[in-house]
């Protein structure tokens, strides 16, 4: 229209082009491993909180369950109450009275056993366009920007 001025589109910089790619990749993969888990019945977060108890030393409170996942406490018990429905994980009364502690399951374990080489597998499909050293490099660059 007459008098108006002509919109001024807004350049990118390579920090926010960076970032809509990660955002884009993460989507990707975790549309992946939703697919994945789904036949399985259960999340990608729901797998996670079982590879995290699997890796663990011990049953682990909620609230380091959180942590690990980068959620919020209130995210897990309904993760861990979804799990704990299948048998997968069980809380358990510790010391403290106002924490409770999950444990894996046999059954949990065994799902993870069972699953590890097609989790794995999904994996390589994901990555299969960098080789090793891209891996190790981007690896290390997540780790960097992790803590930002």
């Amino acid at each position: 229209m007459k008098g108006e001025r002509p919109r001024r589109r807004l350049l990118h910089d390579e920090g926010e082009l960076v970032l809509v790619q990660l955002m884009r990749v993460s989507e990707q993969v975790l549309k992946a491993f939703n697919d994945f888990f789904r036949a399985h019945g259960l999340t990608a977060a729901q797998y996670n909180v079982l590879r995290i108890l699997e890796g663990a030393e011990g049953p682990l409170p909620q609230q380091e369950i959180a942590r690990r996942l980068l959620v919020s406490r209130a995210n897990v018990t309904g993760l861990i109450d979804r799990l704990e429905a299948r048998g997968l994980v069980e809380r358990r009364a510790c010391a403290d009275r106002r924490v409770r502690m999950v444990h894996l399951t046999a059954q949990g374990l065994r799902f993870v056993e069972e699953t590890f080489e097609a989790v794995t597998a999904l994996c390589a499909v994901l990555l299969k366009r960098l080789s090793l050293e891209e891996l190790q490099a981007l690896r290390g660059l997540l780790l960097k920007l992790e803590g930002a």
